[in-house]
């Protein structure tokens, strides 16, 4: 059976969007070499598995293509940030009554947060602050 669509990022898809975010354009030839290079667990992504998931990133309208030659090239046309506001909005919606708050006092609260990260999140409120007056 095969699995829903999602309109979010799979972790395979989210790892080509990476690419194109810091590498810029490429085909799927060195997206595979990349891909592959950066795997810490010896598995290797074939590809015709990249084509798969870069067919389907088209798809979702994460990417586009330009053909060069008998390669396709493609390139991200959603940003890094805009996905980042898509995902935080509906970790927001579904897990925190649309609350940020609730959300801040639940990274204060749990232990995957170490001191040094709550001392960069208080000065980027007193930076929001000053702003704001």
């Amino acid at each position: 059976m095969a699995r829903p669509k999602s309109e979010f990022l799979t972790e395979n898809e989210r790892k080509i969007m990476e690419l194109l975010w810091h590498q810029g354009p490429l085909s799927i030839k060195d997206i595979t070499q990349l891909l592959n290079e950066k795997n810490t667990e010896g598995k290797t992504n074939a590809y015709t598995t990249v084509l798969t998931m870069c067919r389907i990133l088209t798809k979702k309208d994460y990417v586009t293509y330009d053909k060069k030659g008998r390669a396709f090239i493609y390139k991200a046309l959603v940003s890094e940030t805009e996905v980042k506001k898509t995902v935080i909005k509906s970790l927001l919606q579904h897990f925190f009554a649309g609350s940020s708050a609730s959300l801040a006092q639940h990274l204060i609260t749990s232990d995957e947060i170490n001191i040094d990260d709550l001392d960069d999140l208080q000065k980027q409120i007193d930076l929001k602050r000053k702003s704001q007056k």
